[in-house]
């Protein structure tokens, strides 16, 4: 026997039978001994569930509003009684099946707002609000015959133990912000039907082990602005099926132990310059010389000169009036037949300067003029480092366009936004400083506010429910934020990725914004991480603030801009925007709803509710019509203070309104409308 049992059964004997079990059992049969019901929604009504009479529709708690995605699957017909079966657990379970005309659905809903809605489409909808994990033990198939939209802030790892098979009917896409680096194994091999280009921004290295060929059956050009080397080890040959030209516009260079060059026609003519050395020996037809030859000894067959000066050894059969210096008289030769034969210029073209010149100026076989992208257009076409000002190294899109706008600098850069507005990512009206119609403006003084939550069992309506924050809350101060031990960046030993700031909130959810993604790669130390860390959780504080508010159920809170990592020669102004996002001192908010439009009246709405509730040094409503179709956009900017490791620092709690990034109010939160 139990000792539950030994004490029940002292207790029966104690008090009786009949009293130990009527304990807990209240006075009046019709109250709730635990005080927990009736609720307070169900006071002075019917106990039927709410959803089961038609006065509520259950929903999953999704906050999943993807910009560009829409994802409203909402529940649009409200149940008629007695269609539905709805049961809801005291924490707050519900399993609901309704079979309402047009509104037939299954749902099991945790009380985190997690779970699955089947709706009567036939559409599913899942919502794990912490992990999810599926496991299969033998096939998963999956097919979508309409698109497709997957978005992971975090990291991403995908093992295949056999062969992955991936087949695009369409364009593939692949746009890495970091590094692409492939490991194989084995072989690789690609095949092209159309045009190949590359364009690398950078150096180029390749490292071939083994054997390289490449085969060409059409023509290859290489052309090349800096200098070209080449150095083979061990022999070269170069085989050309017809004419081979090489000419340089300055010099060519040929050195060698030995050099060989044989030809049926040789032709080497220049207009100065030597041919020959100490040990050469010159075999030919004939020699032309404009000038004097110089040789210890000549051996020939015959010669024939005008004139001749110098010792003569030999029988010559013609001489004339050869005088010799120091008186030695005339010698008379007889006259004879000359020899003409070797005399032959009649075959080859005297090489004159002006041939020469000619040759090397106007004939095809002449030096080349050679010029490449002279004016930088086609780097500065692919790299735009330059045309930007050192902004970008590459093409942006219209929400990385917006982010580099938030330097002033970069906003005056002429040459990057009129490149941008060129590229079709940039309104022409980007500088535009009027706004449209404003609507709500908001000062320091704090807002009374509507309660969302029912207060007590016996609650009233919430429109009752009026509060007002302390006048306190907009003013300057000093005050310790309160972190979770288990979240603490300082209690850890690295900070990366998947380093939660909050329950469900990591930091990837700042490196991976929708409109300026970055990594964590730039930073090596860890000191500059940790202080990361500590400020964006207190970034991560307000993501929080929003997803339990009721007022905000069914729109998400996006980080739009996180860390900031300028361009490759961009410093950013101090204190600006970007300069405080680079460690997480400055965040870009934007809110959307679950058809992936963005919400600007909850924008609003949430800074309202912001300014009272929360400490900042400044909190920015950016209104701008940056989008190439000139529609209104708006964030939320949130800006810090450095977190120390004591959590303990001073706030400003100062407020401002931007329009097209020039200040429409530096006091005030500004509504402006479309």
């Amino acid at each position: 026997m139990t000792t539950e049992n030994n004490e029940l059964e002292l207790r029966i004997q104690d008090k009786g039978e009949g009293a130990v079990n009527a304990e807990g059992r209240p006075e009046d049969a019709f109250n709730d001994p635990t005080g927990q019901f009736p609720r307070g929604e169900y006071h002075d009504q019917s106990s039927v569930n709410r959803v089961a009479r038609g006065d509520h529709i259950n929903e999953l708690d999704l906050r999943n509003g993807i910009p560009g995605v829409d994802t409203d699957l909402t529940q649009k017909v409200a149940t008629q009684y007695p269609m539905a079966s709805v049961n809801e657990s005291v924490s707050g379970h519900i399993i609901e099946i309704n079979d309402t005309p047009g509104g037939e659905r299954i749902l099991i809903r945790h009380n985190t707002g997690a779970g699955i809605d089947i709706k009567s489409d036939g559409s599913i909808i899942i919502n794990a609000k912490q992990n999810r994990i599926d496991i299969v033990e033998e096939d998963h198939r999956l097919v979508v015959e309409g698109d497709g939209n997957i978005s992971y802030y975090g990291n991403l790892n995908m093992n295949v133990s056999g062969d992955y098979n991936l087949t695009v009917g369409g364009n593939y896409n692949l746009k890495v912000k970091g590094n692409w680096i492939a490991d194989v194994i084995g072989s690789y091999r690609k095949k092209i039907h159309g045009i190949m280009g590359e364009v690398v921004l950078k150096s180029k290295s390749v490292t071939v082990i083994g054997q390289t060929i490449n085969t060409h059956l059409s023509n290859v050009g290489n052309f090349i602005k800096g200098t070209y080397q080449q150095m083979v080890k061990k022999r070269a040959d170069y085989n050309h099926g017809a004419e081979a030209l090489f000419n340089s516009e300055s010099e060519i260079n040929m050195t060698s132990p030995k050099v060989n060059v044989a030809a049926t026609d040789l032709s080497v003519i220049g207009a100065q310059g030597t041919i020959g050395g100490q040990n050469m020996i010159h075999y030919g037809k004939n020699m032309y010389l404009e000038n004097t030859i110089h040789s210890p000894t000549a051996s020939f067959t015959s010669a024939y000169a005008t004139t001749f000066h110098g010792s003569l050894n030999g029988t010559a059969t013609f001489a004339v009036n050869s005088s010799i210096a120091g008186g030695i008289g005339i010698v008379q030769i007889p006259s004879a037949q000359i020899n003409t034969d070797a005399v032959d210029d009649t075959e080859t073209q005297k090489p004159t300067s002006s041939e020469i010149s000619d040759l090397l100026t106007n004939n095809e076989m002449g030096p080349k003029k050679v010029s490449i992208d002279e004016n930088n257009e086609i780097k500065n076409f692919h790299d735009k480092t330059v045309t930007s000002g050192g902004i970008t190294t590459g093409e942006t899109n219209t929400r990385e366009t917006r982010s580099k706008l938030k330097d002033k600098k970069n906003l005056q850069n002429t040459n990057f936004v009129a490149d941008r507005v060129a590229g079709g990512v940039l309104s022409s009206g980007f500088a535009s400083a009027v706004p449209g119609k404003i609507e709500k403006v908001k000062g320091k003084n704090t807002t009374p506010r509507i309660g969302h939550d029912i207060i007590g069992q016996t609650g009233r309506a919430a429109i009752d429910n009026k509060y007002k924050p302390s006048e306190a809350a907009a003013k300057a101060r000093t005050l310790t934020f309160s972190v979770e031990a288990r979240f603490n960046p300082n209690n850890l030993s690295e900070i990366k990725h998947t380093t939660l700031l909050g329950k469900g909130i990591p930091i990837s959810k700042f490196t991976g914004a929708v409109g300026e993604k970055t990594t964590l790669n730039h930073i090596v130390d860890t000191s500059k991480r940790k202080q990361i860390a500590r400020n964006l959780l207190v970034q991560a504080h307000i993501i929080e603030i929003f997803r339990q508010l009721s007022l905000f159920k069914g729109y998400n809170l996006v980080v739009a801009e996180g860390i900031y990592q300028p361009g490759p020669g961009e410093t950013p102004t101090p204190k600006s925007f970007n300069d405080l996002a680079q460690d997480g001192r400055a965040v870009a908010y934007e809110v959307y709803s679950q058809n992936g439009q963005i919400a600007l009246d909850k924008l609003f709405d949430f800074a309202e509710f912001l300014k009272d509730a929360f400490s900042y040094n400044k909190l920015t409503l950016a209104f701008d019509k940056f989008n190439p179709d000139k529609t209104l956009h708006g964030q939320l900017l949130v800006e810090i203070p450095t977190i120390p490791e004591s959590y303990r620092t001073q706030y400003d709690m100062k407020l401002e309104t931007t329009f097209n990034s020039e200040v429409q109010s530096s006091s005030d939160l500004v509504e402006i409308l479309s």
